[in-house]
């Protein structure tokens, strides 16, 4: 997978798609991030100060709602995304960070790997090749299929542990 997040004092948005597939036919979201659907993401006042969170819960979103989890049970299956913030790609390596609210993000992600006994190898890519995340983080849509989008409705979303460490 592929994803993005913008924070602007207008709007915030979360985008992905998996990249195995050529944009116009790859599954994808964009979801817009509210006060409502996320408070956390404006626990420090405007959500600029949370993007590192907010990329890093795109690709738990990517995690949840783009892989194909239906691997051979004896197999370990390694997740791949990638990511134009190169500091969440350091923190999925070592599985560690104290920053909140990155650690509970960090938490569910890895709690979700480990149920089905899989590992994250989240790599980091120059901003510029990042360009169709990016759309989808601005609700720019256009070169994607609409009928492979995934609704995505963060309120209903079920987490194993981030809604109750976020509280």
């Amino acid at each position: 997978f592929r994803g993005d997040a913008q924070a602007s004092e207008a709007s915030v948005g979360v985008g992905g798609w998996r990249c195995d597939h050529a944009a116009g036919c790859a599954p994808w979201f964009s979801v817009e991030v509210t006060p409502t659907n996320a408070p956390w993401a404006f626990s420090c006042g405007a959500a600029f100060r949370t993007i590192a969170a907010l990329e890093l819960f795109t690709s738990l979103l990517s995690i949840k709602l783009l892989h194909d989890d239906t691997a051979d049970n004896d197999q370990q299956l390694t997740v791949s995304g990638e990511t134009d913030n190169r500091g969440n790609m350091f923190i999925a390596k070592r599985m560690a960070t104290t920053k909140f609210p990155l650690c509970a993000i960090l938490m569910e992600i890895t709690w979700h790997l480990a149920l089905k006994g899989q590992t994250l190898r989240l790599q980091w890519l120059l901003r510029e090749q990042n360009e169709e995340a990016d759309n989808l983080s601005n609700a720019v849509c256009h070169q994607f299929n609409p009928t492979k989008r995934i609704q995505v409705d963060l309120a209903e979303l079920k987490f194993h542990l981030l809604s109750e460490m976020l509280q």
